[in-house]
């Protein structure tokens, strides 16, 4: 009853199914672990396998809120991979098409960062969906997050924030703002503060 009643996915739906049945009694040995598989043909990573979902959690004080928890990351990745497949299509896109698949790749990064708002990669996706869309405050908003959330961006040499999906042209974009552009090169410059070593004894 648990797992029909519940909302959103599959995998959503078994990991409230197994909170109910712990709430229920649960084990009689106790908490321990969690797990949740969901298959699904060439969902897995690169296409190279089945597995949509493929979750475990061992040995913890609360191991259904820890699934939980990971089922939102692994949310907010496969709807990161739907907006860029929707973003990787605007090159070939006609004119008419374009809207659309801006619309959508939003969408999909929107429910990213509502899943998994501590990654700085996908508040770079919605700074750049949001861009695309015309939504150039919350673009800036998007991109001072992730900057919050990691501070090293600005030192990253370009072609690992390329590889990491932040292009050179978002950033000369965003930079146009007196704002980021003074929080981007203040940053930029900033060196890691030295760990202090502990004072030496000296011997009597």
């Amino acid at each position: 009853a648990a797992y029909e009643a519940a909302p959103g996915d599959l995998a959503s739906r078994l990991v409230h199914a197994i909170s109910a049945g712990q709430a229920a009694g649960g084990d009689a040995r106790g908490r321990e672990s969690a797990a949740v598989l969901v298959v699904k043909d060439g969902a897995g990573y690169l296409g190279l396998n089945d597995r949509l979902v493929d979750l475990h959690v061992e040995d913890h004080a609360t191991p259904i809120r820890e699934l939980q928890r990971l089922l939102d990351i692994r949310h907010g990745q496969l709807a990161a991979a739907e907006a860029t497949t929707y973003l990787d299509q605007l090159g070939d896109a006609r004119e008419g098409e374009r809207a659309g698949l801006i619309e959508q790749a939003g969408g999909a990064a929107e429910r990213a960062i509502a899943v998994n708002r501590r990654s700085d990669t996908l508040w770079w996706l919605a700074a750049q969906t949001r861009l695309l869309g015309g939504d150039r405050p919350g673009a800036l908003e998007a991109a001072q997050t992730a900057l919050l959330i990691s501070p090293s961006w600005p030192r990253l040499p370009e072609p690992t924030r390329i590889e990491l999906g932040v292009k050179p042209e978002l950033i000369d974009v965003l930079r146009e703002d007196d704002g980021f552009r003074r929080l981007w090169d203040a940053l930029a410059i900033q060196t890691p503060v030295a760990r202090k070593q502990p004072a030496q004894e000296t011997a009597e």
